[in-house]
């Protein structure tokens, strides 16, 4: 018997707009109607997250920041949340400053930047959400963060997230999105 169903947002359950099917709403209904659990898992932040998920009729799990928080949308309630420990946060914006890559924090849902360069992070979640630059990069220090976000040329990638998990693997995930 199936209890859980949890799928990701981009090019998942989104369709190349950015939006969710009227047949995907109903099969997620009616499996709610049968008591399976439905939820979302994303990197997105949970402002993003939650715009998606209040299409359907129940309050779903939104598992947002690649995991690092589930949230409901409707009550508010915390499930689960993981802050980025503070002396990992500062080496890794060290990192990104030797490096020149772009950093962007989360600060209660809102993105923060150095400065906002779209040209480097298109970021979906602007649309849901607001962000502030600190016009240097020290300042993202010592924010409350459940994720970080470090942007550079996709030829560059593998070579970044190959020396930060060399480096901090075993306290830290890394991901790479699109």
């Amino acid at each position: 018997m199936i209890k859980l169903i949890v799928t990701d947002l981009d090019n998942t359950l989104l369709d190349k707009d950015g939006r969710v099917r009227e047949d995907s709403i109903s099969l997620i209904e009616e499996a709610a109607d049968r008591g399976i659990v439905f939820a979302v898992a994303t990197g997105r932040s949970f402002a993003s997250a939650k715009a998606i998920a209040m299409k359907f009729a129940s309050d779903i799990p939104v598992i947002c920041y690649n995991g690092a928080q589930i949230k409901m949308p409707v009550s508010g309630e915390i499930v689960y949340e993981s802050i980025v420990d503070e002396k990992l946060q500062d080496a890794i914006i060290d990192f990104a400053i030797k490096h020149e890559l772009y950093v962007q924090v989360y600060d209660n849902d809102e993105i923060v930047v150095e400065e906002l360069d779209l040209k480097a992070h298109p970021d979906p979640d602007l649309k849901f959400t607001g962000y502030r630059e600190t016009h240097g990069m020290e300042a993202l220090k010592g924010i409350k963060t459940p994720k970080i976000l470090l942007a550079t040329s996709p030829k560059l990638v593998p070579a970044i997230q190959n020396e930060l998990e060399n480096e901090y693997g075993d306290i830290a995930y890394f991901a790479q999105s699109e």
